[in-house]
């Protein structure tokens, strides 16, 4: 993600870790590069803005590489690397390989992450760990990572990425909800922690966005329990799914609409 005081003549080099996906979709923590990835979305501005890209990911190397690809055929500098976050050893290679890449990180965006929506009695030891271990240890891991090269007055910028239900939690979501409104606070106590040594660190918490993931793991049914529980803020996030869903190509949108029982006109 870039920096809004990203200088064109200034070499940034910009880490985006991973990407959120349902637990039941394969590629977990998978950077997607469709139109409506949010992660692609991060590393093609980042690029645009002057910045080379270190574009991590899981499993999904075809994903990551065409979005390395974009980059570079636009003109930009970009490497896929994979590390699984929730792995401290893991994390210090991809910082490794982003190095020897590019020099030191300025701008981290921590994206990977993991939900998985279950009613109170389904939740048990690894339900709970798995989405920790990636939301939570993940985005600890690669910011202390980042750090080391923040030091000595260089500075720099990590942008998490965190969720509404942190703040409006749904039914179902109390694990995943938990793990965001953790990255809430760890946001808060790293930038008092950081802020002196001329350290950003700040969260973006987006609501319901059309993206893979959302449509894989019955993201509707999900959005019904919502709308049953926060009635009041659903038409302002109807309204932006919305218009995400007019800019869809005609049969991408009708698929879409399909998939929540629904029709196209048009």
């Amino acid at each position: 993600m870039s920096s809004p005081e990203l200088e064109s003549e200034k070499s940034s080099s910009a880490f985006l870790s991973g990407s959120e996906s349902s637990s039941e979709s394969a590629e977990s923590s998978r950077l997607t590069a469709g139109p409506s990835s949010a992660p692609s979305s991060f590393s093609l501005k980042s690029s645009a803005d002057g910045a080379a890209v270190v574009v991590n990911y899981a499993r999904s190397a075809e994903d990551a590489q065409r979005t390395a690809d974009a980059i570079t055929a636009a003109g930009g500098k970009a490497v896929a690397v994979q590390a699984d976050v929730s792995k401290r050893a893991q994390v210090k290679a991809l910082f490794a390989a982003g190095r020897e890449a590019f020099g030191p990180v300025d701008i981290l965006v921590n994206n990977a992450g993991v939900y998985d929506f279950r009613p109170l009695e389904e939740i048990d030891e690894e339900h709970i760990d798995r989405q920790f271990d990636i939301n939570v240890k993940g985005l600890l891991f690669a910011t202390q990572e980042a750090a080391k090269d923040f030091d000595g007055g260089r500075g720099g910028v990590v942008i998490n990425i965190g969720s509404q239900v942190s703040l409006t939690p749904p039914a179902n979501g109390s694990v995943y909800s938990a793990t965001k409104g953790a990255g809430n606070v760890i946001t808060r106590s790293l930038a008092l922690e950081l802020g002196p040594k001329n350290v950003r660190v700040v969260t973006v918490a987006p609501g319901v966005t059309l993206t893979e993931g959302f449509v894989s793991m019955g993201g509707h049914e999900g959005f019904i329990d919502f709308a049953k529980t926060r009635g009041d803020q659903v038409l302002p996030i109807c309204a932006k799914i919305e218009s995400e869903v007019a800019e869809l190509p005609p049969e991408e949108r009708k698929e879409f609409l399909a998939s929540l029982g629904m029709t196209s006109s048009g």
